[in-house]
């Protein structure tokens, strides 16, 4: 699960004393589903880890299990090298080479900011599931 449950309850329980019903109203779900996302039997996307923060008043990446960014990271890296790697080498020709090591970059710099739980620059339908 993207989500740490744990620490979304100890949030918002100690800090904020917030109910999960005022979460869940917040979030525009319902409390029961909420439940479901402290408990961590459902996974979230990452709106609803920004809208979370936002409600706890902390960064989204507080809210992050970590070992769950730590295999995101592995296998996006893995991914670009796999789809990706032979851009580096020219085999997509020079122009159009060119344009495939940008895309690269900046799916690296998205990346990056996604893992240091700035997520300006995620799409809001971008949703990420453990497979």
């Amino acid at each position: 699960m993207l989500q740490d449950g744990a620490k979304i309850y100890a949030m918002r329980k100690k800090k904020k004393g917030l109910t999960q019903t005022e979460m869940a109203h917040h979030l525009e779900i319902t409390q029961s589903t909420y439940c479901r996302i402290e408990k961590e039997s459902i996974d979230v996307d990452l709106e609803t880890i920004q809208k979370i923060a936002e409600k706890l008043e902390t960064e989204p990446k507080k809210i992050i299990n970590e070992k769950e960014i730590q295999e995101l990271q592995r296998v996006f890296n893995q991914n670009i090298e796999n789809n990706f790697g032979s851009a580096q080498s020219g085999v997509f020709g020079s122009e159009s080479n060119t344009q495939v090591v940008e895309a690269v970059q900046d799916l690296r710099k998205m990346f990056e900011n996604f893992t240091r739980g700035s997520f300006c620059m995620v799409r809001k339908t971008t949703k990420i599931n453990k497979s």
